[in-house]
């Protein structure tokens, strides 16, 4: 199944484009900025968006959403928890200095006990796509993490050789733990696209990272 991978914005975040082979649907995952730019990629790749997944609200990874939604079309999805930090998106713009907007629209709130985005969602137009749902809180309240394929999108709560951060409003770190072991549960080879920075595995990250080997016990990491 084809990744593209694009960094957007002053933030360097990893949007991700996810389709399969032949097919036209596609997902993008966390437009984060740069909305032109994104929609150049659709195009050049002769795609149709069938929906706009977040991983969380923070404001680096939603800049986009509105231009995305309504270039596209595509309904936007998160998961429940995340409706109050999506409201503060306007102040976070006011934080960093940066011209405010106002925060962009979810048309569809995941519950936490989401398994099947297909089961959950039977109108989106997702083709033979098929994505897997996880609750992940711990960076922020509503995290959502989806699999698709043998390929998993983690937002900011995973990363090459480092964890997403719990100090900011919504954040708890032992939530954070629990999920980290929901994901070192998962398959060895199953490719990680993060939030920011390099692409990774699971089976690297529970040997190498050195807060899995922390905050996981050793018997939920399959050897």
């Amino acid at each position: 199944m084809p990744v593209r991978t694009i960094v957007t914005g002053s933030f360097k975040e990893n949007c991700h484009l996810v389709w399969a082979t032949g097919h036209p649907q596609a997902l993008c995952i966390d437009p984060g900025d740069d909305a032109p730019v994104l929609q150049a990629a659709v195009d050049e790749l002769g795609l149709e968006l069938a929906a706009i997944l977040l991983t969380h609200c923070h404001l680096d990874h939603v800049a986009a959403v509105d231009e995305m939604q309504a270039w596209s079309g595509a309904s936007v999805v998160a998961g429940q928890g995340e409706e109050e930090l999506l409201a503060w998106v306007p102040e976070s713009y006011r934080f960093f200095g940066l011209p405010e907007r106002p925060a962009p629209q979810v048309d569809h709130w995941l519950p936490p006990d989401s398994a099947d985005l297909a089961a959950a969602l039977p109108a989106l137009p997702l083709g033979t796509l098929r994505v897997r749902i996880y609750a992940t809180p711990g960076h922020t309240p509503g995290g959502t993490s989806y699999l698709i394929g043998d390929d998993f999108f983690p937002g900011d709560t995973l990363f090459r050789d480092s964890i997403g951060r719990t100090d900011l409003p919504g954040g708890d770190l032992q939530t954070l733990a629990r999920s980290l072991a929901l994901m070192m549960a998962l398959p060895a080879d199953l490719a990680v696209h993060p939030g920011h920075g390099e692409s990774t595995t699971i089976g690297r990250e529970r040997r190498e990272n050195p807060y899995i080997q922390q905050l996981v016990p050793q018997e939920v990491t399959p050897a």
